[in-house]
């Protein structure tokens, strides 16, 4: 009977460290693949919102992490053309959605214009809220190429509020929101924009990246 135990558990010894050995084989060869895939992705976001033609680095791989006065983080992708600052994408949250936060990048060019906007998470209501996503609607094209002086001026705002941008029927809080977040980001922007080029790379140590 010990005979037979022992043969058991030589047998579930050996299973459990062929499965390790399978689990860590498989993290090996799989995890370059990832992060490469990932990388693309990011930089695919990035692109969508800050053309290429501004910048020749590698702006997927150079990024800081910053927080705003009010406590917000914000990962912030910079580029340069030919080694001298060209601009900033920057990763932010705002608060103020109707279902929560909305996750959103934008993009800031040589700080006097602004890219672009892509929403990249949120829970607001389909069929009203979600007309903030380009695949339902194109609101968010009114933020391209808008000066970032412009933040600054009372019409950034929606039209209920007296300002220039469209509101949903029936969903005016996440358009707001949306406007009022990318107002404080680029406000942000303007006043550190040299200061962020002089920060230290945190690519690898930021806890995010512009689409997981």
């Amino acid at each position: 009977m010990i005979k037979g135990i022992s043969r058991n558990g030589a047998i579930l010894g050996g299973f459990t460290l062929a499965t390790t050995m399978l689990i860590a084989i498989t993290h090996w060869v799989t995890s370059p693949v990832i992060a490469k895939q990932v990388q693309s992705k990011a930089l695919q976001t990035i692109t969508e919102v800050f053309p290429a033609n501004y910048w020749d680095n590698a702006i997927a791989q150079n990024c800081t992490v910053l927080n705003s006065p009010a406590g917000d983080e914000y990962k912030i992708y910079r580029s340069f053309l030919n080694q001298q600052p060209s601009g900033l994408v920057i990763e932010a949250v705002t608060k103020q959605g109707y279902g929560g936060n909305i996750k959103y990048l934008v993009s800031v060019i040589d700080n006097s214009k602004i890219g672009g906007v892509r929403v990249l998470e949120h829970k607001e209501t389909p069929g009203l809220g979600d007309k903030i996503e380009l695949r339902i609607s194109d609101w968010i094209h009114a933020f391209d190429n808008q000066a970032t002086a412009a933040v600054s001026r009372p019409d950034w705002a929606v039209k209920k509020d007296g300002g220039r941008f469209d509101q949903f029927t029936g969903a005016t809080i996440t358009p707001r929101a949306l406007v009022n977040g990318v107002k404080d980001t680029v406000t942000f922007v303007q006043e550190n924009y040299q200061a962020i080029f002089d920060l230290p790379n945190q690519c690898n140590a930021a806890k995010d990246t512009a689409n997981d």
